[in-house]
């Protein structure tokens, strides 16, 4: 494929980028994707995919695939406190062909995405491409330029998208203002083994001590989500793990004997 001006570029390759690039190219739209990771194979946090996405899927005659995928689901969302578990969210009311969050490791949703739009031959994803600047002419943006293997290549483009996440490089290179609605906590998320006779079917959250620790049940793992002070990630990396396993011990007791395979601070991811 040989992009040309009247093509889309769409600046970040994570579900949105790829799921509005499929959305093109199967209206026979050219449509080229920059990713600047060299491959989908990398932490995330946003590993489910909610009943209006399947919805969407569906209507696009993938649902059937990816649910083929492995994958886990879970039907509700509980609230677990010492003085009891209670119900949030309640998904199997819902009324959708897909009445569950579909528990999904997102680099193995992305390859697929990837892989169905490889099917298009005016559709490509270039991977290892880091935008760096907008191609601009008579005050109207006509492209990206972007830098890969060192290298710096111009995409002229009749829409340019920026789809490249929470620190959008689009966004700044085009003075976009970004309008913080932030909550009042970040997250550390970390793996710990899933083992046999674990409970399942829910997301957790579980609130002890002012903390709120997440489970969600990935199949041979499962992700935790350990919930920080606004703006506390130095403070808590200072502490170490041992505060963190301690707690996640204490308010899960089932996770207290995998809670020493956290043993270092590489082993967790910052959600701000």
């Amino acid at each position: 494929m040989s992009p040309g001006p009247q093509d889309v570029c769409i600046v970040g390759g994570g579900p949105a980028g790829l799921i509005l690039a499929l959305l093109l190219a199967r209206q026979g739209i050219g449509v080229t994707v920059l990713e600047a990771a060299g491959d989908f194979q990398r932490q995330f946090r946003g590993d489910t995919l909610h009943p209006a996405i399947m919805e969407l899927l569906g209507e696009l005659g993938l649902a059937a695939p990816v649910l083929g995928l492995p994958h886990t689901r879970a039907h509700r969302a509980r609230l677990v406190r010492a003085e009891g578990t209670q119900v949030i969210a309640d998904f199997s009311r819902l009324r959708t062909p897909y009445p569950y969050l579909t528990v999904m490791a997102q680099s193995r949703f992305l390859t697929f995405l990837a892989a169905e739009l490889g099917r298009y031959g005016h559709a490509r994803v270039v991977m290892g491409a880091r935008a760096e600047g907008l191609l601009e002419e008579g005050g109207e943006v006509r492209g990206v330029r972007y830098r890969r293997a060192g290298a710096l290549h111009d995409l002229p483009a009749a829409l340019t998208v920026g789809a490249d996440g929470r620190f959008s490089k689009v966004r700044d290179l085009a003075g976009l203002e970004l309008r913080r609605l932030s909550p009042g906590q970040d997250v550390l998320w970390f793996s710990l083994p899933r083992h046999a006779g674990d409970p399942g079917g829910s997301i957790d959250l579980h609130l002890r001590g002012g903390h709120c620790i997440v489970t969600t049940d990935h199949g041979e793992r499962w992700q935790v989500g350990y919930s920080i002070r606004k703006g506390g990630y130095a403070e808590a990396r200072a502490a170490g793990v041992g505060p963190i396993r301690e707690a996640v011990a204490a308010t899960v007791p089932w996770l207290a004997g995998r809670v020493p395979l956290l043993t270092g601070w590489r082993d967790l991811h910052l959600l701000a």
